[in-house]
């Protein structure tokens, strides 16, 4: 238990860090002020003389972000330790070295885990902290401080200390950590952009879009659309229409990686065609299908990834089957068309927009 005994100050060591985003020379001045700053916190209120305080700073505090994560329960901690060991060891060999290996921690996991370090280890890096020497004073109208007492060596002076940071500084609480990264940290990366390379290579310029809408699901939309022909010839390659679909995707790095990994879904697709190239033409009216899809999304970058799906399922729709002739086209009977099997198969390429990583700015009161 605390007790209150008259004793005044011997030293105030203040020791200050910063978080480790942003400049390191930056960084290593705002350490700098955030311990000159906490010094005139204490002088305003208590009075004291400049010879009393003995300021260190610790700059990028690496040591603590190390500690924060060895004390969570991040599942990629193994991999962040391994990158904090390497940039805490290459200190002394110049800025260049540790920023290479800074953008490396930044990169892991598409930058997700860095998005998360910002805004749950970052806040608490950015702090002062005070370790006061207190000695008994023999005066009695000596002021008193609650303060806790410690082991000394023997023969030695009594010396009590206490540890805190100053008042006005806020450091949030952890309480909202827990297993895996959230999916929220994908932040500005819940839509993709995708084209069907198949298609493009078929003629068929087409875009889609792709929206996350957490714990793996997704929703999206297609249109595909071309106009070739040559009348000379009689040559026509004509299709447009759109479809829409709703995926699950599966994995445990679903929480980590938007778009990405083994993933089912059902479709609806309607189009429309005229295929003719010198020979008997099909001119169809709007056909309909639906079915189910199966695919993997192979991450090649943290904006990019490559799609790979097949769906199975059925399509039917009216359609006339017609002749070229001389600078006309003979309508040669309508019929119904119903197909079972294979529908639709892509290699999609999805962009992701932004850059993986939002800005933070460097906060703080101290």
């Amino acid at each position: 238990m605390g007790k209150r005994v008259p004793c005044h100050p011997r030293h105030i060591r203040i020791i200050s860090g910063s978080s480790v985003e942003g400049n390191p020379a930056l960084n290593e001045r705002l350490s700098w002020q955030r311990a000159i700053q906490i010094r005139s916190y204490l002088q305003e209120r208590l009075s004291f003389p400049d010879s009393l305080f003995v300021l260190s700073s610790r700059g990028e505090d690496w040591d603590g972000l190390y500690r924060l994560v060895v004390d969570s329960d991040l599942p990629c901690r193994g991999e962040i330790l391994t990158v904090l060991n390497e940039i805490m060891g290459e200190a002394d060999r110049g800025d260049m070295t540790k920023e290479k290996l800074k953008s490396q921690l930044m990169m892991l996991h598409e930058g997700r885990v860095w998005h998360y370090m910002l805004r749950h280890f970052m806040p608490e890096l950015r702090r002062g902290i005070i370790v006061c020497e207190f000695e008994e004073a023999q005066p009695a109208h000596s002021p008193t401080i609650q303060i806790r007492e410690g082991k000394t060596q023997e023969g030695a002076s009594p010396i009590r200390e206490f540890v805190g940071a100053v008042p006005d500084t806020v450091i949030p609480p952890r309480g909202g950590m827990h297993s895996g990264i959230p999916e929220n940290t994908h932040g500005h990366c819940r839509m993709a952009l995708k084209s069907n390379l198949l298609y493009d290579i078929a003629l068929v310029p087409n875009i889609g879009l792709e929206y996350a809408l957490g714990r793996g699901w997704s929703v999206g939309c297609g249109w595909q659309y071309a106009w070739w022909k040559n009348d000379r010839r009689h040559d026509y390659w004509r299709v447009y229409g759109g479809e829409l679909e709703i995926r699950k995707y599966f994995g445990a790095h679903v929480a980590e990686k938007a778009f990405a990994g083994h993933h089912a879904g059902l479709y609806l697709q309607a189009l429309t065609y005229d295929f003719e190239l010198g020979g008997p033409g099909y001119l169809s009216r709007f056909s309909y299908g639906g079915g189910f899809e199966y695919g993997y999304s192979l991450s090649l970058h943290r904006q990019l990834r490559l799609d790979f799906s097949i769906g199975i399922g059925c399509l039917s729709g009216r359609y006339e089957q017609y002749t070229p002739a001389d600078s006309h086209y003979v309508w040669e009977r309508t019929g119904m068309h119903y197909w079972f099997g294979p529908t639709r198969a892509g290699i999609s390429l999805l962009w992701l927009p932004g850059n993986g990583c939002r800005k933070s700015r460097k906060g703080g009161v101290l």
